[in-house]
This record gives structure tokens, sequence and C-alpha cells, in this order.
């Protein structure tokens, strides 16, 4: 899509968009053909619209199938939703119709999202930190109401609940570009930078749940924290096929970058004792901690050359060595040269007297039926093949598969 296309569309959004918005600004709630007619056949794909839906639904605007009764449209209608709910529903709605339900690299919409939100002064981010206490507060007034005053106290809960989540969205949002930070940090552990930056996110926002603003930090001080260890967590669990704790994850890592700082530093690799005294551990356990196993490989994992595997490297031990099998094949052919120059006869009961034909060694009584020989005849003809290649020249060729004196 080219820019003029980009911005065509960009406009066709916002012309579509904000009648629905008014619309649910006006009657409380809105029908799911009201959202399918506003917009364009190329945008109205059943991803963007289960996106929309839940935009719509996270901001208060109720989305029915068909038109209330008059009855429960009068309901509905008491309830109207607040302006500041409706701006920021119709930029998350833009966002998703302008992406046109194609498949985006969630990164690059984090990325703009991110961006796209300014940072919060240290007065601002109090605000909004009284804004959730307040409505916490709210909320546990009304969780055990008189009774007979549960409806009437519903619009006031939903309200309540409205206020914490716009301010935590706020809180959140703007502080994405810490999570990103903390993420690339982490980076060829194992995890993409996309998971690392959703398990920071789900940090941050347990900071913004935990945040006590009387104390007088920096939210993003104190989220550092929870972000960091949401993601270490992230990548002890999940970034190795064999788990190690957490804590054993860390001193790992502080030992590996010992290392290599002494190593950069003296041009060698140090030597265990003062590895062990600049980490301020035992010798025995900085073993331990190098010692640990490292990540599988994969048996099919393709070497650079790619025609082989991993695994037709490693050794099969019910196999036979491969000095067993060139032994066996050089014997094998001096054993055929040796029986070439022999009788075809002397040679065929050779063959089938010790198994030389990849059979099992033969009786005379078998080879006497087989070839039509008496047993006698067949034995006289074995001790005059030998004799003649004992003394053959080529003989002297076999005596190195022999324990025995040329």
């Amino acid at each position: 899509m080219n820019s003029t296309e980009r911005a065509s569309r960009a406009n066709l959004d916002t012309q579509a968009i904000g009648p629905l918005l008014a619309l649910a600004g006006r009657q409380g709630y809105l029908l799911r053909d009201d959202i399918v007619d506003a917009l364009p056949p190329d945008v109205c794909s059943p991803e963007t619209l289960d996106a929309m839906l839940a935009t719509l639904t996270q901001a208060g605007i109720e989305v029915l199938d068909e038109r209330p009764d008059r009855e429960a449209s009068a309901h509905t209608s008491q309830s109207l939703v607040e302006r500041e709910a409706l701006e920021e529903a119709g930029v998350a709605l833009a966002e998703i119709a302008g992406s046109g339900g194609a498949s985006l690299d969630t990164l690059a919409v984090f990325t703009r999202r991110m961006q796209a939100v300014p940072l919060l002064t240290h007065q601002e981010e109090i605000a909004l930190a009284q804004e959730i206490e307040a409505g916490r507060a709210a909320l546990n007034r009304l969780a055990a109401p008189p009774q007979g005053t549960e409806a009437a106290l519903a619009s006031d809960a939903r309200h309540a609940e409205r206020r914490i989540e716009r301010a935590t969205s706020k809180m959140v949002e703007a502080n994405l570009r810490l999570v990103l930070s903390i993420a690339k940090r982490y980076q060829n552990r194992g995890l993409d930078l996309a998971d690392l930056v959703q398990e920071g996110t789900i940090g941050l926002m347990r900071a913004v749940e935990k945040f006590e603003y009387r104390r007088g930090f920096k939210f993003s001080t104190y989220a550092t924290w929870w972000i960091r260890q949401a993601v270490a967590r992230a990548v002890a669990d999940r970034g190795r096929t064999i788990r190690i704790p957490v804590h054993v994850n860390d001193e790992l890592a502080r030992v590996r970058r010992t290392r290599e700082r002494m190593r950069r530093a003296a041009g060698h690799r140090p030597a265990l004792d003062e590895l062990a005294a600049e980490c301020g551990l035992s010798q025995q356990r900085v073993r331990a901690l190098l010692d640990l196993p490292s990540e599988p490989a994969s048996l099919n994992a393709p070497l650079p050359d790619g025609e082989a595997e991993f695994g037709d490297l490693i050794e099969d031990p019910a196999g036979p060595s491969p000095l067993d099998t060139v032994v066996e094949r050089r014997m094998r052919e001096c054993m055929a040269a040796l029986l070439a120059n022999a009788a075809p006869a002397d040679a065929d009961v050779l063959r089938r007297r010790f198994g030389l034909s990849d059979q099992a060694p033969r009786t005379y009584e078998q080879i006497s039926h087989d070839t039509g020989f008496s047993r006698e005849h067949v034995r006289r003809i074995e001790r005059r093949a030998l004799k003649a290649l004992r003394e053959s020249a080529d003989a002297l060729a076999a005596h190195s598969f022999l324990d025995v004196d040329a």
C-alpha cells in the first residue's frame, strides 16, 4: 500500500468511525449491523470486527445483536457513554480499521502505540494514582450495599470500574518505553523480544496496582523492579528446556559477566580461584554454576554444510568401530584375491566350508550333499586347497590379519 492509498484509507476510517461513535454516544449502545455497515468491505474482516467489538466493550459501549424494545432501550439510554471514553475508543478503532484486518507485526504495533503516548510528569503520576485509589474506595463502599439498592448502585459501580481502567491504562501506556528498554537487555536468552515485552507489560500492570504514591518515589523507579522481575522469571521459566531457578540463573549470569570482564582485562580466561574471589563465592559454588547443563541441541539440527545432521556425528556404541570395519573389508579383499588364483572346485569348497560367501560355515556332510562329492573327497580338497594357498605369494598379505609370524 503506497502513501496515497494509506492516506485515503485513514480518511475513510475517520469518516466511518466518527458517526459510529456519535451514534453510540446518543443511544448508549450499538448494533453489530451498525459496525458492519459503517466499515468499507475491504476493511470489514472477521479479525477486524472481533478487535473492534473488544475495544467498544472495554470502553463501556454495549454491542447488541438486535435493537432492544422500547422499555429496555429507555433503560440503556440512561447509561450514556462518557465523552472521554468515546475519544479513547475512537483512537483505538481508527488504528484497528487502519490496519485493514491485516496481520501486523505485534512488536511494530506496540512500538507505534508506545511512541504515540507522551511521558507522564510526577504530578500526573500522582493524579492518576489518586484516581485509581478513589475508584477502588468507591468500589469498596459499593461492595456491600443496603438491601434493595443493588440495581441503583450498579451504574455507580460501573463508573468506578471505568475510572480505574482509564487511569490504569494511561499509566501503563505512558511507561511502555520502560518495558521495551528492559526487555531488550534479556534478548538472546531463549525468548523472542515480543514475548519479553508481553511479560514486562504484565509486570508493569502489577506495578500500577501496587504503586504507593505517598512514598514520594517516581513511578518509573518503582515499576523497573516489577518489570525486571517479570521478564527475568519468564526467561528462567520458559527460556530453557531444562529449567533453572531464577536466583541461580541470575547468579550464573553474574559469574559469566565477571569471567568475560576478567578475560578482556587480562587477555586470558581467569583461573577458578581468581574468578571465585572476584565474584565473592566459593570455588565449589562457582564450579557448580559453570557445570550447569547448557541448552540441549536437537539431533536433527542440520550441520553448516547442510548435507548432514548433528545426530550423524554421534557414535553408535552398538555398531562396529571404524577400524574394525576397515580391517574386515581389507581382509575380504585379500581372501577374494587368494581364492581367485585357486582352482574353481577348490575355491567353492573353501567358501562353503568357512562361510566366505556371507553364509554360515557348512559341515562336510552338507558340502557333500551340495556338490555330490563324498565326505572324504571334500576333506582332501580342503587340505589340498589350504596347502596351495599357504604356499602362494599372495598369502604373505594375509599374515597381517593373523597373530602369527610370516
